[in-house]
């Protein structure tokens, strides 16, 4: 049994003898931990054909920046998450993607703002609730990680525009 992923979409599948995706979109590559330069270059190609096609779609902006984010390349990752987000700029996946790169590239000013402004769409999100607390971590912020435990955004507008 392999994972496989969909180059167009993301979705995961697990069985070695689909040769489509779930939805429909078409090519799936063998999962990064398997062979990481044929996710790499398959995925990132596959995502560039579709953009061609519909420039303005978020979520592929998204996906995007997810496969590049995934293979590694978080600093490449910034601009279509950014381009996701001027699409829609509430589509909360894609700003917690781009948190999640802020914080692999040691930029935690910005992963925390993105974090709080997720959680200002989705205030209940624990996932993000934990992310900040690994920024706060990684900042050596006692303060502010005790703060986050209180899980009340508004604790933090005097720390962070968001």
């Amino acid at each position: 049994l392999m994972l496989l992923l969909c180059c167009c979409c993301c979705c995961c599948c697990c069985c070695a003898c689909v040769c489509a995706c779930v939805r429909g979109c078409g090519v799936l590559c063998v999962c990064v931990s398997l062979f990481p330069s044929l996710f790499n270059t398959k995925c990132h190609v596959q995502n560039g054909k579709a953009l061609k096609k519909r420039e303005d779609d978020y979520l592929l902006w998204n996906k995007l920046g997810a496969t590049l984010a995934n293979s590694n390349h978080s600093k490449e990752a910034l601009q279509p998450y950014y381009q996701s987000l001027s699409l829609k700029p509430t589509y909360t996946r894609a700003r917690a993607n781009l948190g999640i790169s802020y914080l692999n590239l040691e930029m935690y000013e910005e992963a925390a703002t993105t974090f709080l402004q997720c959680l200002a769409l989705q205030p209940s999100a624990r996932h993000l609730w934990m992310s900040l607390h690994t920024v706060f971590s990684r900042m050596n912020r006692d303060d502010l990680l005790e703060k986050s435990l209180s899980y009340d955004i508004e604790l933090f507008r005097s720390d962070f525009q968001f």
